[in-house]
């Protein structure tokens, strides 16, 4: 994809924003400069030279001049337009400290495959636009309308061919398995798998390598999580034959110190596969990561992508607590560092000092089909009447989730049911005790598929159709969340 062409106020990246800090190449041009130089001081000492030259000169102030004649016009016109929007915005609708000046600006097409993002964005060839004279980071104003046809575009996109070639290769690399003193080393393989996919796809990732216990100790029946630090080799090696494990983050940043997290967990019980659990919602997250690099996204909240580790409990009956990798990545707000880590080559998100989780998102089981009411999709819903007497309130802002997804749902005439949510069973919980909004969508109406923490919870129980109803239901909401103003604009 070639990510030259500059298309301010679209949902174009800045290619200078776009770097992968993993494949950073300095090259030493000073040499060609050089030449060129002498080139052009010798041609420019001739009589055809200085003709040439004059021509640019006269030519280049002739534009100048245009531009500025173009501006003055347009200062005095209060509505913006931006790209296909019917929805105007007038210029008083903007702070005095963004300073926004109108400049036109001609659109570029971009060469990219995502021809149908091309034609949302180029529908016009000279379209006014947003340009701060004082901060370059100020977040661009999409309208509602315009967020929801990019919306929807990119979750046509989802791909269930993809989803179950991403499964099958990852229910490949066997069990995956946290287990305290495990003899498996096959969450370390596919975490080092889903990294590399990931990185396929020019996302950057970061692993935060943790301890879940020592020879004599499971850290996860007492919640140690200060305990947990990795500081010897083995405990950084992330493998559960060491009680070690790790958190993999994917993040494609944004202009804000705004942060929307969405997460499944990649290990799995010490007897099961985890085809549905939780494999289908991993693999769900590397297609979103897909779709959104593919359109080369823009956004004004960054979203960060995190596979779990050390979710479930050890054995059964254990005390354990549930989510131990999520709840390291929010203890001692640990994730301000692994933000600064992934974004410490974009100009805009390395200005912020301290950032700010707007929501969570979570994926648990969204593939299985073997339920009883197997084409249902549960969300949660902060409001059901059988709520968890054990929480006083659901975080604020949660209920604003559960209607986005059932908008999208309800738009597609797609069945779902509102479920009781149920945190302590789920990555929820550590986002809840920290008071940030969050739920968890998943497949099927009763309590648990027939396969559930067994050996037959293979690739034969996914439904794929339905997997990919709930990919594009998450994707259609991360548009929304990180395109607008996170949960204001909801």
């Amino acid at each position: 994809m070639n990510n030259n062409n500059s298309l301010p106020l679209s949902i174009l990246n800045n290619p200078s924003i776009n770097k992968e800090y993993d494949n950073i190449t300095i090259t030493d041009d000073y040499e060609n400069n050089q030449l060129q130089n002498s080139k052009f001081n010798r041609l420019i000492h001739t009589t055809f030279g200085k003709i040439i030259l004059g021509s640019v000169i006269i030519l280049g102030v002739g534009v100048i001049g245009c531009a500025i004649t173009a501006a003055v016009i347009l200062s005095n016109r209060n509505i913006i337009t931006a790209n296909n929007d019917t929805t105007t915005s007038t210029s008083n609708t903007f702070t005095q400290q963004q300073k926004c000046s109108l400049v036109t600006t001609k659109t570029i097409l971009p060469n990219t495959a995502n021809s149908s993002i091309a034609q949302l964005t180029t529908q016009a060839t000279t379209q006014l636009t947003l340009k701060p004279t004082t901060n370059l980071c100020e977040p661009y104003r999409f309208s509602a309308d315009f967020i929801s046809s990019v919306a929807n575009n990119l979750t046509s996109q989802v791909n269930k061919q993809s989803l179950q070639n991403y499964l099958t290769n990852l229910l490949a690399l066997g069990i995956r398995d946290n287990q305290y003193n495990s003899s498996s080393n096959s969450f370390v393989v596919a975490s080092k798998h889903i990294k590399a996919k990931i990185k396929e796809l020019k996302s950057r990732t970061f692993r935060q390598r943790f301890a879940y216990g020592n020879s004599t100790i499971d850290y996860r029946e007492i919640g140690l999580f200060s305990h947990a630090q990795a500081t010897s080799r083995k405990e950084k090696s992330c493998n559960p034959i060491n009680n070690a494990s790790c958190n993999l983050y994917s993040l494609i940043p944004g202009r804000t110190n705004n942060v929307i997290v969405v997460g499944a967990h990649l290990d799995t019980v010490v007897s099961s596969p985890g085809a549905n659990d939780n494999g289908s919602s991993v693999v769900a997250l590397v297609e979103i990561i897909r779709i959104l690099k593919s359109a080369n996204l823009q956004l004004n909240n960054s979203i960060l992508f995190c596979f779990w580790g050390s979710k479930e409990r050890p054995t059964s009956g254990s005390k354990a607590i549930i989510g131990f990798g999520s709840g390291f990545f929010l203890h001692n707000n640990a994730y301000q560092d692994i933000m600064k880590k992934l974004i410490r080559n974009d100009p805009c998100p390395k200005q912020i000092k301290k950032f700010n989780i707007q929501c969570y998102l979570n994926l648990e089981l969204i593939g299985t089909k073997n339920r009883k009411h197997s084409q249902d999709i549960n969300i949660d819903d902060p409001a059901h009447d059988k709520f968890p007497k054990y929480y006083e309130k659901p975080p604020a802002g949660t209920k604003k989730l559960t209607e986005l997804y059932a908008e999208f749902l309800t738009q597609k005439n797609i069945n779902f049911f509102r479920a009781k949510p149920n945190p302590n069973v789920t990555d929820v919980l550590s986002f809840y005790a920290k008071g940030i909004p969050s739920l968890t969508i998943t497949a099927g109406k009763d309590k648990a598929p027939s396969c559930y923490h067994q050996s037959c919870d293979n690739i034969t129980g996914i439904d794929f159709n339905l997997m990919s109803n709930i990919t594009q239901t998450v994707l259609y909401s991360l548009v929304h969340l990180s395109l607008g103003d996170g949960l204001s604009n909801i």
